[in-house]
């Protein structure tokens, strides 16, 4: 959403002939400002409520964050998936959060199968043929595990 409404304000603005310069480092707010100061006084309005809704997102979204920090933080078994490279905070909750109970899978391959993480097979007769994973399962876990890891 915060994106959206960024990309409204954008639009907005360059509907009107404002062009927002792209200085590095320099908040979003801030270029918004200087670039609305000396227009219209209907555009002015209209983009700084657009401007309200954005940083309220923004706080909202750094509070969301935080609150997942704690609760990651807060279970060891997250801080241990989180020592793992490429395993972050989400994936690390949402991993824990599918699993529930461990001692429900007899085996640690039994979890691949249950997040769709096997060969699809398609069997008739003489013909067996393996395709890609069958998809089964909770996605956004497997979204996040099949997430390559950040290259530095």
């Amino acid at each position: 959403m915060r994106v959206e409404v960024t990309n409204q304000i954008w639009g907005i603005l360059k509907t009107f002939g404002v062009v927002l310069s792209r200085r590095t480092g320099e908040p979003f707010e801030r270029l918004v400002d200087e670039a609305c100061d000396n227009s219209d006084p209907m555009l002015n309005q209209t983009v700084r409520s657009m401007l309200c809704v954005h940083s309220c997102l923004k706080e909202l979204i750094r509070q969301l964050d935080r609150q997942l920090m704690s609760r990651a933080r807060g279970s060891a078994v997250c801080r241990q998936l989180m020592a793992i490279p490429g395993v972050g905070v989400l994936t690390a909750l949402a991993f824990v959060t599918a699993v529930d109970d461990p001692s429900k899978f007899p085996k640690s391959r039994s979890v691949g199968a249950y997040f769709g993480l096997t060969p699809r097979c398609y069997q008739s007769g003489e013909i067996d043929r393996n395709r890609g994973i069958s998809k089964c399962g909770d996605g956004l876990v497997r979204t996040y595990y099949l997430r390559p890891p950040a290259r530095f």
